[in-house]
């Protein structure tokens, strides 16, 4: 099976945990996975999310650790119908929740992308490509438990966007956010004023 590496993380301690999807099974029977590899005392150990990339963790999934726990991985990732996944796993155990219910009904999209970043309160936030309303989105847990989700940037005529898309929380809380404009060849940076 090929592993398509997708995110690292780096423990406290500075112990690698990587983020890959991987074709699981025999050549005739087989299924895509979504796996985190965690380094410890001289072994590799992986945590299998589920066969099922789509329901599990999407397409492209995205990680971060947290900043109050040194053992807590977030995930996020676009699902089926172009749904938004999060996912957190603290080491042992793993929930998953859909943020946003998207009603796409096209072929999956491997260039949707979800940038998930945790700040100093442990709140996360998360960019993504909305690709049934063609825009780019933030959801974030910061003032309940659940999430809330509005609007960054739509595309404008045919332009296709939110490729190559990063989400960073900067010391002062505020949201930054680069994006590639496939259709115009650029990227924009967006930042929270």
């Amino acid at each position: 099976s090929g592993n398509n590496p997708l995110s690292i993380e780096l423990t406290s301690a500075g112990l690698p945990r990587i983020l890959c999807v991987a074709a699981l099974g025999s050549e005739n029977t087989f299924s895509v996975g979504t796996i985190l590899i965690s380094y410890s005392n001289m072994t590799w150990s992986p945590f299998l999310f589920g066969d099922d990339r789509g329901q599990y963790t999407g397409i492209n999934p995205s990680m971060t650790k947290s900043k109050q726990n040194d053992s807590d991985v977030h995930i996020a990732g676009i699902g089926p119908f172009s749904s938004l996944i999060y996912r957190k796993y603290d080491g042992v155990t793993s929930d998953s929740q859909i943020v946003f219910q998207g009603n796409y009904t096209g072929s999956a999209d491997e260039e949707e992308e979800a940038s998930i970043a945790v700040d100093s309160n442990g709140k996360v936030h998360i960019a993504y490509y909305d690709r049934t309303n063609r825009s780019i989105r933030y959801a974030t847990n910061l003032f309940t438990n659940a999430f809330n989700y509005a609007t960054v940037k739509s595309a404008s005529g045919s332009d296709v966007i939110g490729r190559l898309l990063k989400i960073k929380i900067g010391s002062d809380g505020k949201k930054h956010i680069i994006h590639l404009n496939l259709t115009e060849q650029y990227m924009e940076y967006l930042k929270e004023l």
